[in-house]
């Protein structure tokens, strides 16, 4: 339980680290589109599920101790492409829709801004399946250290871009964020 708890607090000090560095680092607007367009993101991330998120939970514990490892493959192969099917609909949807999404966000409707909320939404969409998959295979360990890594990585990302150039735009924050989901 204490290495549970150290790791879980180990993420609470970097992802706030990071947080504190971009609001530092980031002019108060872009740091402002920044929230927007996670939170945006987070959104696509969240309607991209589909209910694969209670499939997953619901038989791949059965499917780890019943059924053969190539056929469990098989099964994570098949709820992988449905979810980049999901996420590549409602990207595409974000796309067309991106002239009118991003004024009222505050955000650059140029394909720039749309490139790195759709990486980020992508990048993010597909950590969170992996996250689903360990903890539904009972691999804590191996999610927390995970998340560290994401943590620790966004965070020398920040410092690095902070050092070099003295200050964060909202393309820049979202790309180490990208990189780092997909670490």
């Amino acid at each position: 339980m204490g290495h549970f708890l150290t790791g879980r607090a180990i993420q609470g000090i970097l992802s706030f680290a990071v947080m504190i560095l971009l609001a530092r680092y980031m002019p108060i607007r872009e740091y402002a589109y920044y929230v927007a367009a996670t939170g945006a993101a987070t959104l696509l991330g969240a309607l991209s599920k589909f209910g694969l998120d209670r499939v997953i939970t619901r038989y791949l514990p059965e499917g780890r101790t019943q059924a053969a490892v190539s056929d469990l493959r098989a099964f994570l192969r098949r709820l992988r492409l449905l979810r980049l099917l999901a996420v590549g609909v409602l990207a595409a949807l974000l796309g067309g829709l991106w002239p009118w999404l991003a004024p009222p966000m505050k955000l650059s409707p140029d394909m720039g801004m749309l490139a790195a909320v759709a990486g980020f939404s992508l990048s993010h969409a597909f950590t969170a399946f992996q996250r689903i998959n360990l903890q539904s295979l009972m691999l804590q360990r191996g999610l927390r250290q995970a998340t560290t890594v994401l943590w620790l990585l966004r965070l020398a990302g920040v410092v690095v871009l902070a050092a070099t150039a003295g200050r964060i735009d909202v393309q820049q924050a979202l790309w180490i964020a990208t990189v780092s989901e997909c670490a």
